[in-house]
């Protein structure tokens, strides 16, 4: 082949950035992402671990890897009947699951008491302390479980169930819905 090459290959271009804008000593992985972080200068980001996403930091200055967050909601009753005490439901989790929150909510507040809410596994709580929905209020959450941990780990096929434990005692409530978020393992 004789004459000049009509394009620059990419590792040419590539080669030249490393060179001309600063990518020299920093330490590159398998995995690991080039970011900019000002005019002619870069960092890296390590690779994060399985499931986790690539998502801009709170600030919006450089990318970070975190879990995926995801909310499994439950309807405990329907909308209009007055709820009871007892199991509202039961499920398998069909996958690893580790909760972080923990949010109820109703559309008719009970009156006069409080309602209370319990989540177990396999007929233990998860809860540090029943969710408890204060009497003319629509909602309540809480982070901390079992032993006080900030998290709760669901293996696959765990029986999940949401007992409603006390309900107002001048209204009991209404329209009961609890979210579980967190994210798969």
């Amino acid at each position: 082949v004789t004459g000049t090459t009509p394009f620059t290959p990419a590792w040419t271009t590539a080669l030249n950035l490393v060179g001309a804008n600063g990518l020299n000593g920093l330490t590159i992985t398998q995995g690991s992402l080039i970011y900019g972080t000002g005019a002619d200068a870069f960092s890296v980001l390590a690779k994060g671990t399985a499931g986790q996403v690539l998502k801009m930091n709170s600030g919006a200055t450089a990318p970070n890897w975190t879990n995926d967050f995801e909310t499994i909601g439950v309807a405990c009753s329907d909308m209009t009947t007055a709820i009871t005490v007892g199991e509202k439901v039961a499920f398998d989790v069909p996958f690893n699951f580790v909760v972080t929150r923990v949010y109820a909510s109703i559309k008719t507040a009970p009156t006069g008491s409080a309602m209370t809410i319990d989540i177990e596994d396999e007929g233990t709580t998860i809860l540090n302390a029943v969710l408890s929905i204060a009497a003319s209020a629509n909602n309540a959450e809480t982070s901390t479980f079992t032993g006080s941990a900030t998290s709760y780990t669901f293996t696959k096929g765990d029986l999940v169930s949401i007992d409603v434990d006390s309900v107002g005692s001048t209204v009991a409530g209404a329209g009961l819905i609890v979210f579980l978020e967190g994210y798969r393992t």
